[in-house]
Formats: C-alpha cells, sequence, structure tokens
C-alpha cells in the first residue's frame, strides 16, 4: 500500500488491479522451456522502460510540466516494477496454457481408451460368463446387484479411472502465481489519477486483457465476485461429501 503525500487519506482513491505473488523456482532448462526462458531474460531489464511510468514522469518533470515530487517518482518506480512482473507473468501464463492444452488433449485421448476397454470388459462379462453361471449363481447376482444403491458404482468407476489418468497423464499443470497488486491512497490532487492513467498507457502491448475502472465500481464488483466465488464453494464441498460417502458405501458392500 502506497501513499501519495498530501495529509490524511480521503475516500478518494486508486485501485491497481493485478494480484499476487513471487514467481515460482525456475524449472530444468528442458528444450520446450528454452523459448518461454530467452523471453523471460529480455524482459529482466530493471532499468526504467521508454513509455514505462517512471520514464513518463521524469520526462514530464524534465519538461516543466510537472514539478518533481519524491512521493510521486517513488509510486512511479513502483509501478515500473509491478509492470516488468505483469510481463514476465503474461509470458508464464502463455507457457501454462499451451502445456494445460497439450494435459487435456492427452488425458482426454486416454480417458477415451480407458473408456473403450471398460466397455469391452463389460460387453465380455456380460456374453460369455453369464452363459457359464447356473441358475443360482444368476439369482444372487441379482440380489446382490438389488442391494447396490444406483449411481455408486457409476462414482467408483469414475474415481478409479480418474486415479488411473493421473498416473498416465501426469498432474494438472500448475498456473503461475500473479504478482502483487497496488493500492495508492491519498488527497485529492496528490496524483493517484495521473499515475494510474500512464500505468495503464504503459500496459498496452504488455498485458492482453486488462480494465481500467473507479475505485467504487471496482469494489462492488469485487464484492459481487466473492460472493459468487463462496456460493460456488459451499456447492462444490457438498459435492464432494456426496461423492466420499458414496465410494465409502461401495467399499462395504459384500461382493
Amino acid at each position: 500500500m502506497l501513499r501519495l503525500r498530501g495529509g490524511l487519506p480521503r475516500r478518494s482513491a486508486a485501485l491497481l488491479g493485478a494480484v499476487a505473488r513471487d514467481v515460482p523456482p525456475a524449472r530444468p532448462q528442458t528444450p520446450a522451456v528454452l523459448p518461454l526462458l530467452r523471453r523471460l531474460h529480455d524482459a529482466a531489464d530493471h532499468g526504467p522502460k521508454p513509455g514505462s511510468p517512471l520514464t513518463l514522469y521524469r520526462d514530464l518533470v524534465n519538461q516543466g510540466r510537472l514539478r518533481h515530487d519524491p512521493y510521486q517518482e517513488n509510486v512511479a518506480s513502483e509501478l515500473d516494477t509491478l509492470l516488468r512482473k505483469l510481463e514476465r507473468y503474461e509470458m508464464e501464463m502463455e507457457d501454462y496454457h499451451e502445456k494445460l492444452s497439450t494435459w487435456d488433449s492427452s488425458r482426454e485421448k486416454e480417458r477415451r481408451r480407458l473408456l473403450l476397454e471398460e466397455a469391452e470388459g463389460k460387453q465380455h462379462d456380460g456374453v460369455w460368463i453369464d452363459e457359464k453361471r447356473g441358475f443360482l449363481d444368476k439369482l444372487i447376482s441379482r440380489k446382490r446387484r438389488a442391494n447396490i444403491e444406483p449411481g455408486v458404482g457409476r462414482w467408483v468407476s469414475y474415481l478409479n479411472r480418474e486415479k488411473k489418468l493421473d498416473t498416465l497423464v501426469g498432474q494438472k499443470p500448475v498456473a503461475p502465481v500473479a504478482p502483487k497488486g497496488l493500492y495508492l491512497y491519498g488527497n485529492v490532487g496528490s496524483g493517484k489519477t495521473m499515475l494510474m492513467d500512464m500505468f495503464y498507457g504503459a500496459t498496452e502491448g504488455v498485458i492482453k486483457h486488462r480494465k481500467r475502472f473507479h475505485f467504487h465500481e471496482a469494489m462492488l464488483e469485487i464484492n459481487d465476485h466473492m460472493h459468487d466465488v463462496w456460493k460456488r464453494r459451499d456447492d462444490e464441498s457438498l459435492f464432494t461429501r456426496l461423492l466420499l460417502v458414496g465410494y465409502q458405501a461401495s467399499l462395504s458392500m459384500p461382493k
């Protein structure tokens, strides 16, 4: 949180969104990640770039259009750092989506193969094994199936299939952690909006998906989004508990 000079903070403020933390440790330099590493190296320059907030601010001061303010310059420097992190994050996200697409395709291919094997196995059991069963075996089998809760068998098959897919394809790629954002506050006229405009303009061509909106509008949108997330989390938690109950019930069934 950065405060601009001007006395006590007022309700007027500027919210610069781009959320999160440091970038995860680098992976081994396999041929697949070398292009990404080259791009990250090119983006790792720690000096102010042309068109960056700090460069624009200093240019305006040198031209006499702005009076130098150490607080504003400090904020512009922090915005420069955030811009570099966002550029790095954007590259990592592109790499992540490529890996996720490959992972999805491989998993779907293996899923279809497993489903085909399961269907062939059920057909074989139904056609050949049932022909050799006696009347008593069929009766016992029919009673045993009647005691099984409908749908539990499908969930057990689904869970076993997903576990097998994790072994065959591997775990889902992990998305990179987004950089932390900055929250600017201060009195009216302290330069919050000007600095935010500089930052937003500097993200053009760097950030593909971006949005600029007023502080109060942002708070309302974030509140609505958090409400939706909490609601989905409760629904998913209930669904997971029902799955677990069904799976545990299937383990206690006679075989």
